[in-house]
């Protein structure tokens, strides 16, 4: 036997050897002092005996319950111990790990988590177990909080990228549609006079124009605003949809409209409600493969009516509510919350991008709307729309409307990245009398202008170019010439870059892909040229 195990045999044999009277006295003492201690810890303490019973809960953990210490102590411990799992049986202590998550139970009944720690120990000479549980919800509340701020943080970077991407897409495709909307414009120019314009220039232009529309709603997906704000008839929107749609869905495919009203106007811009209802009605097509029935149906309602209150972006005030319903396969429970999110779709990957409800979401969003949806598996879905109402009386704003494009003379330096871009805005601009220099860039357009500057009436200047932009290449003319006259045109939206620039001195803002009736007017503005109406096609 080793000296310090002979220490503690002798000590505890001289313990068993002091008088009762003494060790009762050592007894009260320590409980005195854990009674002590436990009143001042801010958790619940609780001591229960080997039957399960509670021999002592100190006040703090008594109020956290709703309950005083005299009613609970003697009670049974499931009383106020939640079993999450088997209760853990109080004789057994070497079984209970020293640390878990549990529920307790409030008086009221109320459910509260806890962390809990539990030691063997010995109370009033007999077996017990020592639990100090820690109330959680507030941590718990705490860190759900911070989960629900990151998601926002994260879904608010996802939206940055994806608008930086379609920034990035909608420059590219516009000077696209540049390219394509110039050649009708000169083939439009060079048409014999009074002959009638072709129909297949007209059905291009017409195409163009959607297309332009596509791309400004998909800058649109990560940026406030609508774009345009006019009155909508939103019935005459649906008969258009429905029109082209009957001539291009599978004749599997039958169109309903249901609406009591004659007619139904929101604030808004067209091509955006257009596309959405249009998306919507894609989407309708895709649920429904062996074919079925799209209803279109459209209602005044209010927010204390039966708007449901839980929609976000509601206000009070007169909304359009306008559902379109499929008879298709439905959307699984757990996809609903999930439609919504960019790139998510329950398509493959030929049949779909999963951009289209996060546009007509945003879409919504941007007219202060809101949207739902209710889908059965098995019996189709329908997406329900709220747009504010536009009330009798609101002005109508329609789109910006050309005269004959506007003919004038002088030089024109012509700055641009894309060499088909400038060729056929090239031959637009001398076809209506101007003389037309080209730069590949804003070093060129420099060097050039440096050499030529008083021959140089007008420059017009691309937004988003290699090697020097035309915020910088800009900025450069200026400082040759403060007086220089430049009209800035981009393929993306208009933004506070552009104003900033508009604020510097440059003349205006054209937008890709631009009518020639409105580029013509703005040169000639710019200019202060003799301007003079140009030969009509």
């Amino acid at each position: 036997m080793t000296l310090s195990e002979k220490a503690g045999r002798d000590k505890a044999r001289a313990r068993l050897e002091e008088p009762l009277e003494q060790r009762t006295v050592s007894l009260r003492d320590s409980e005195s002092r854990f009674r002590s201690l436990a009143e001042g810890v801010d958790a619940i303490v609780l001591i229960s005996d080997q039957p399960g019973m509670i021999r002592y809960i100190n006040e703090v953990g008594a109020r956290r319950l709703h309950w005083s210490s005299v009613q609970v102590i003697g009670r049974p411990l499931a009383l106020i111990l939640v079993p999450v799992g088997p209760l853990p049986d109080s004789g057994r202590s070497e079984e209970a790990p020293p640390r878990t998550e549990t529920l307790y139970r409030t008086r009221t009944g109320q459910r509260i988590e806890v962390e809990e720690t539990r030691w063997p120990i010995v109370f009033n000479g007999s077996p017990a177990i020592l639990r100090i549980a820690r109330d959680t919800s507030e941590r718990k509340r705490a860190e759900e909080e911070k989960a629900r701020l990151e998601h926002q943080l994260r879904e608010s970077q996802k939206m940055q990228e994806i608008g930086t991407l379609a920034g990035g897409v909608a420059h590219d495709f516009n000077n696209l549609l540049t390219v394509i909307l110039g050649h009708v414009h000169l083939m439009q120019m060079q048409a014999t006079p009074g002959d009638d314009p072709s129909p297949d220039l007209t059905n291009i232009e017409s195409a163009v124009h959607r297309a332009k529309a596509l791309t400004q709603q998909l800058l649109k997906l990560a940026q406030r605003g609508k774009g345009q704000n006019t009155v909508v008839d939103v019935r005459s929107t649906i008969h258009e949809i429905i029109t082209l749609l009957s001539r291009t869905f599978d004749k599997k495919i039958t169109f309903q409209e249901e609406s009591a009203l004659e007619a139904v106007h929101v604030m808004g811009d067209p091509n955006q409600l257009h596309q959405v209802i249009l998306n919507l009605s894609v989407n309708a097509r895709d649920a429904m493969p062996s074919g079925g029935l799209i209803t279109y149906r459209t209602e005044v309602t209010q927010p204390d009516e039966r708007l449901p209150q839980h929609l976000v972006g509601v206000a009070t005030g007169r909304y359009v509510k306008l559902s379109v319903s499929d008879t298709g396969y439905g959307i699984p429970a757990d996809a609903i919350g999930l439609i919504f999110e960019p790139f998510f779709t329950t398509k493959d990957a030929r049949s779909g991008t999963g951009m289209g409800l996060a546009m007509v979401q945003n879409i919504v969003h941007n007219h202060s709307g809101a949207i739902e949806v209710e889908s059965v598996v098995g019996q189709g879905t329908t997406f329900i729309l709220y747009l504010p109402l536009a009330e009798p009386g609101t002005p109508r704003v329609g789109p910006y409307q050309g005269s004959a494009p506007v003919a004038g003379t002088g030089t024109i330096l012509l700055v641009d990245d894309e060499e088909q871009v400038r060729t056929v805005t090239a031959k637009l601009l001398r076809h209506l009398g101007y003389e037309v220099v080209t730069a590949p860039d804003g070093h060129e357009a420099l060097e050039y202008y440096r050499g030529h500057r008083k021959d140089i009436a007008l420059v017009i200047l691309d937004l988003i170019m290699p090697r020097m932009n035309g915020r910088e290449c800009f900025l450069a003319l200026r400082s040759i010439n403060p007086n220089v006259k430049v009209v800035l045109s981009t393929g993306c939206d208009k933004d506070s870059a552009t104003q900033d620039l508009l604020d510097d001195g440059v003349q205006s803002v054209v937008q890709k892909p631009f009518e020639l009736t409105q580029l013509s007017t703005l040169i000639a503005q710019a200019m202060g040229s003799r301007a003079k109406a140009a030969p009509s096609p």
